[in-house]
């Protein structure tokens, strides 16, 4: 066997700890855990014997793949920062998986984390050098990060090891025009688009200069609303760089011939095309995107709309996708404008029987739906309307016919339904049940059946007698709504919160878990679900619920905390407490029940756990309930720096300076060197969050700046200056203090450093420009 053959079948040996490296089991939570907690003081380790095992090079564990391929479904649906977690996860037991390692920066990317994502890129490209994509995100990266230098020399890096790339080409020409070299830029974009489409791209960009003077245009987009690098007019409705970034490009002489032909307006050969590609590509996003989208302009809607539905399905986050639907739904509006032309002329049989025809042929469009229900307004039958327009609010709840339909509705016999919800709404809840009663009072024999209207009301007066405390009243109106199929969800839902409020929690438990698998991982159904599992299943079945529990929703706290009951109440306290504390730095709101403000009394890390909640509360803006939290941790604790530390930073949010002041003052003396604090703050980019690390020292300096005290501010700038070098906030700081010193020169060097490390921060940004303003007027 040559060696190469070797290389290629070899098995990777990793030394796996096993409760360490399997995020699905509790061990492993709680070795990261203590790892965190090692510097508050709680010591604590979960180690167990190393086991070698043997992994082929690219193959990963059954669960490492689970993971993965959750990952990579994530990523597509636009749910980034789950997609980051998992792929981190399955990297942790495969580090060297390409698909994995390629994927995660632009999960980053695409949250605007563009640091992070560049060190992803690097590290992906270190494992696959002759592949150009990592080089091509670095390049993308840097020009969202205003880098254009840097980003040109990684394109022109990518472009030696594919010379005619299209993504290749184009971020080239896009570092071109940003360096104002247009004509080097016209010349590499005439090489990719047509003759018009490189003239409208840099008419394009001329009108982006005049709207966007300020701020630099995103690379990726916000929403399918906002202008961006990947979605440009003159590559709609392809979008091939939002392919590439979604690691779903084809490159495919048919598929392109397909696009070359539509993008020529040759729409019925470009069908043609699209359909005789091979079963295994005709599946792919892009060849689907590219039917959909020949089918629309040759005349056919509900094909182009079937296909549309199924990209949402699988890429909902995919722009060619969304707007093609919202294409759908304007010439689907064209095709009602006949039958609406007779409503209008108010010939009401015509119109209806049009209507009634588009309903059929179009069952998932609201529109028709919502017009019927005008045409049974018209004609005195409001039962017969409700159906209609709940029927396409169900479908469309933003259908702006079936949502005026509503609003008329109220001057009839339905106006205790919506004075019900109204009140509901407002938490007035007397009200709310007398008008639903009144309601099911006027419309409800015995003997009929439930109609969605009755379905509405029986639920608005079962969810006002839970907030009454009237459960078994609430019980019987959910079981009537229950009988109506479109309401099965409501119903289980209200059955399930009316048994827990009864402290029925196995029924309770059965209810919610059907009202869970209608709609998943609904954040308010979460706690009582997860309480129902815990007061009525045994602890290995509950144990077992909540592991994939948190495997599924890792944001949702309630999991986490259900897993710290479990091990707390089994004797495991030190584990348990690090699982409730993970639920209460997703959730604060936790730390104020019963049974945890009990633990914690008991709890012999108390402090500790009270300063974890304090800065949980503060990452919230919870600021009252930050104060209580350190209050309480000093008072168990007179020593904590931590908690001097939280002290000042609260005080400093809610304006109260000189307390801020003495307490980081004090929090110095006793420890010169407290931990870091991470904060967010906008950055420049649309919807943009940037990070920063800031400590009692720097936030000290920021209130002499904002006392004008310039010297104090930047003494203390100066000496954090030499222990954090590259902390921006430091540098701008440092700025700030020399420019209001009038030593303008070292200002702008300090706020050039600063923006060279978070190119996004706004305040950096506007700084240099002050000091570049100054000093012109100075050389004047």
């Amino acid at each position: 066997m040559s060696t190469s053959s070797y290389q290629k079948r070899s098995c990777l040996i990793l030394v796996l700890l096993v409760t360490a490296m399997s995020l699905n089991s509790p061990g492993c939570a709680g070795f990261k855990s203590s790892m965190e907690s090692t510097s508050q003081g709680i010591q604590r380790t979960f180690y167990k014997k190393p086991i070698i095992e043997v992994i082929p090079w690219e193959i990963s564990t059954p669960i490492s793949k689970r993971d993965l391929d959750f990952a990579i479904e994530r990523f597509h649906s636009g749910q980034y920062q789950v997609a980051e977690y998992y792929l981190k996860k399955s990297l942790l037991v495969s580090p060297d998986n390409i698909t994995a390692l390629k994927l995660l920066p632009w999960t980053q990317f695409y949250q605007k984390k563009y640091a992070e994502a560049l060190i992803a890129f690097e590290n992906a490209r270190s494992r696959s050098s002759q592949d150009p994509q990592p080089l091509v995100g670095m390049g993308w990266a840097y020009i969202s990060m205003r880098s254009f230098e840097s980003a040109l020399e990684k394109f022109q890096k990518a472009q030696t090891l594919a010379p005619n790339s299209f993504q290749v080409k184009k971020g080239l020409g896009f570092s071109h025009l940003f360096l104002h070299q247009g004509d080097r830029a016209q010349e590499i974009f005439s090489e990719i688009y047509l003759n018009h489409e490189w003239v409208r791209l840099l008419n394009q960009w001329q009108r982006w200069q005049e709207d966007f003077p300020d701020n630099l245009i995103e690379v990726a987009p916000s929403s399918a609303e906002i202008p961006s690098l990947f979605t440009l007019d003159i590559e709609s409705p392809r979008y091939p760089s939002m392919l590439y970034a979604l690691g779903r490009e084809e490159n495919n002489e048919g598929l392109n011939r397909g696009w070359r032909l539509f993008r020529k307006e040759l729409y019925e050969r470009a069908l043609d095309e699209f359909e005789s590609l091979p079963p295994e590509l005709a599946e792919s996003l892009d060849a689907k995107n590219g039917q959909a989208w020949s089918l629309l302009k040759t005349g056919e809607i509900f094909q182009a709309w079937t296909l549309f539905k199924e990209i949402q399905a699988t890429a909902p986050g995919f722009i060619g996708g969304i707007v093609g639907i919202q294409q759908v739904q304007t010439r689907l509006q064209e095709k009602a404008a006949f039958a609406k032309y007779y409503f209008d002329l108010k010939k009401l049989r015509i119109a209806e029987e049009k209507f009634t025809d588009l309903a059929r042929s179009y069952p998932h469009w609201a529109y028709p739906l919502s017009m019927l229900g005008w045409i049974q307004l018209e004609q005195g039958n409001e039962p017969a309307a409700a159906e209609f327009l709940f029927a396409a609010m169900d479908l469309d709840s933003n259908e702006p016919a079936a949502l005026q339909g509503m609003k008329q509705l109220k001057k009839s016999l339905l106006g205790n339904l919506f004075k019900g919800e109204a009140a509901l709404q407002s938490q007035n809840y007397k009200t709310a049940s007398y008008h639903f009663w009144e309601y099911i009072e006027e419309n409800h024999k015995p003997s009929e059946r439930i109609t969605s209207g009755l379905a509405k009301a029986y639920y608005g007066l079962g969810l006002s007698q839970l907030e009454k405390h009237q459960y078994e009243s609430a019980l019987e109106n959910f079981k009537k709504v229950l009988t109506h199929p479109a309401f099965q969800f409501e119903g289980a839902k209200g059955l399930g919160l009316a048994h827990y409020y009864l402290n029925q929690f196995d029924n309770a438990a059965k209810s919610l878990i059907t009202a869970d698998s209608l709609r998943p991982g609904l954040k308010e159904l979460a706690p009582p679900l997860n309480g129902s599992i815990l007061l009525s299943w045994n602890r290995e079945a509950a144990l077992e619920f909540f592991l994939q529990r948190v495997k599924n929703y890792p944001l949702q706290a309630s999991g986490f905390s259900g897993l710290g009951w479990i091990y707390y109440k089994n004797g495991q306290p030190d584990l348990g407490v690090e699982y409730l504390l993970k639920s209460i730095a997703l959730d604060p709101e936790m730390a104020f029940t019963e049974d945890f403000k009990s633990m914690l009394d008991r709890e012999r890390f108390g402090w500790q756990v009270q300063n974890h909640l304090g800065w949980a509360h503060y990452q919230r803006k919870n600021y009252q309930k930050s104060l209580t939290m350190f209050t309480g941790a000093l008072e168990k604790s007179k020593r904590s720096s931590e908690a001097l530390k939280g002290l000042g930073y609260t005080h400093y949010k809610i304006g109260n300076l000189s307390e801020a002041k003495s307490f980081l003052m004090h929090c110095i003396t006793r420890n010169p060197d407290t931990r870091p604090v991470k904060e967010t703050v906008p950055g420049i980019e649309p919807d943009a969050e940037i990070e920063l690390l800031t400590n009692a020292r720097t936030l000290l300096a920021q209130i002499y700046l904002d006392e004008k005290n310039y010297e104090g501010a930047l003494r203390l700038y100066s000496e954090e200056s030499v222990k954090n070098p590259d902390w921006p906030v430091v540098q701008a700081g440092l700025g700030w203090s020399l420019l209001n010193l009038n030593r303008l020169d070292e200002s702008q060097e300090a706020f050039q450093r600063a923006v060279r490390q978070q190119p996004l921060n706004p305040s950096s940004q506007r700084g240099l420009r002050e000091a570049k303003f100054l000093l012109a007027l100075k050389n004047m």
